[in-house]
């Protein structure tokens, strides 16, 4: 995704998603895996395909426990989130139009 991947409490991530105005994509990846890689290509396209949301890119191993409170255990993984709460969520690999058709 990103040069930087989000590196704080999973307390700092929960209020930096709390305090959002829009949609926020915490994806949750590893950069060895080659779906991630995949993922991470796909949502890129759609943030600069004229879609509003943020991305923060964080580790699945760094946020285990707060990736599973949201059900989420592998990755690549996208979990959505609009005014603080979660609206959305993708697990795996899908094809681009499937993402997309997620986050209208």
């Amino acid at each position: 995704m990103s040069d930087e991947v989000f590196n704080a409490s999973e307390q700092e991530l929960e209020r930096t998603i709390a305090k959002s105005d829009g949609v926020i994509a915490v994806f949750l990846s590893e950069p060895f895996h080659p779906g991630a890689r995949v993922m991470a290509e796909r949502i890129q396209h759609l943030s600069r395909d004229g879609r509003a949301f943020q991305v923060i890119d964080v580790s699945l191993a760094a946020y285990r426990t707060w990736a599973a409170s949201y059900d989420a255990y592998g990755t690549p993984a996208i979990l959505f989130f609009e005014n603080g709460k979660l609206v959305s969520r993708v697990l795996g690999v899908v094809e681009e139009e499937v993402l997309g058709a997620t986050i209208s």
